[in-house]
């Protein structure tokens, strides 16, 4: 690529999306990435490892604003590429860029590849359909990754020092023109993907009383919740909790399923999970085969055991 790749970190989100960010920049054929922090605390970005732009972001996230920074902060390093997470700001703002630069813009990308000099990127915008979009090599391509797609890559950049980019004007910032959010990603989904434990609850967690039971203990023990589709389909859950073929992508430390039956179409979701446990009282249920660690039981004998124990490891 003629020019760096400029992945935008969000608040919050730690350094494990910049490294995400990064990964994806580089199979997309960029050697040398730059980190824009969104926060005025950007020691999340530095913890990439990687370069970082030092500039004032706008102290307002919308689209529009986060557009206009991102655009002089990718002219103030001569960036070819500008990479964001496809949250709800991200999106948003990433359409607004390509707008603003007459660029190349994908969403929802979850793989990326350079072929015959041109960048290929896959979306999964409409999953179970798969878009493979070929962006021109001359034109400034906006990608809206989609968290957890990519494994968070390891190394550092060459390090530099970085002028910081103009602060754009009012007028400057209307030149973006309108965005409008054709679907929310609401927050719930961002948790999901970059959560370090998370609880999944499946068909065989019954009725609203089953679901907030997991919930609260996952919430108890700083765990994200996620699942299955049934949950999803009663409005239980919403849409945002879906991890699989359809849904989110994520790569927990630790994943706990609660009577999930183990379908290869929520598991897609899961193959970067470093470890799986799952509590079904099915011994044949499929989820075991990729467990880590299984118990076979009922779900009402084994919530109260774990309540005990992770409320009191002692006891």
């Amino acid at each position: 690529m003629s020019g760096p790749a400029l992945v935008v970190v969000e608040p919050g989100t730690g350094p494990g999306r910049g490294a995400e960010l990064t990964a994806a920049a580089r199979a997309g054929g960029h050697e040398q990435v730059v980190a824009l922090s969104l926060s005025a605390d950007p020691p999340a970005a530095a913890a990439a490892d990687l370069d970082l732009v030092a500039a004032e972001p706008p102290t307002a996230l919308d689209a529009t604003a986060v557009a206009a920074f991102v655009d002089a902060a990718a002219s103030a390093v001569g960036a070819s590429s500008a990479f964001l997470p496809a949250t709800e700001t991200g999106t948003a703002a990433g359409a607004a860029l390509a707008a603003r630069r007459d660029g190349a813009f994908c969403e929802d990308v979850i793989a990326l590849a350079v072929r015959d000099g041109a960048l290929v990127a896959t979306s999964g915008r409409e999953e179970p359909l798969l878009a493979d979009l070929a962006l021109p090599a001359d034109r400034f391509a906006v990608i809206a990754v989609r968290p957890g797609a990519f494994p968070p890559a390891t190394g550092a950049t060459a390090e530099r020092q970085l002028a910081p980019p103009a602060a754009p004007t009012a007028a400057e910032a209307e030149d973006a023109g309108e965005v409008r959010l054709l679907e929310s990603r609401p927050a719930a989904a961002d948790a999901v993907a970059v959560a370090g434990v998370l609880f999944g609850i499946g068909r065989g967690v019954e009725g609203r009383d089953g679901i907030e039971r997991v919930a609260a203990l996952a919430a108890a023990n700083g765990a994200a919740v996620c699942a299955t589709r049934p949950h999803i389909a009663t409005g239980w859950l919403g849409r945002d909790r879906l991890v699989g073929r359809s849904g989110a992508t994520a790569a927990p430390r630790l994943y706990v399923a609660f009577g999930v039956s183990g379908a290869s179409q929520h598991l897609v979701g899961l193959e970067r999970c470093e470890a799986l446990a799952a509590v079904n009282n099915d011994p044949e249920a499929a989820i075991f085969a990729r467990a880590d660690l299984g118990i076979v039981a009922d779900l009402d004998d084994v919530l109260p055991v774990l309540e005990r124990l992770l409320a009191d490891p002692a006891s």
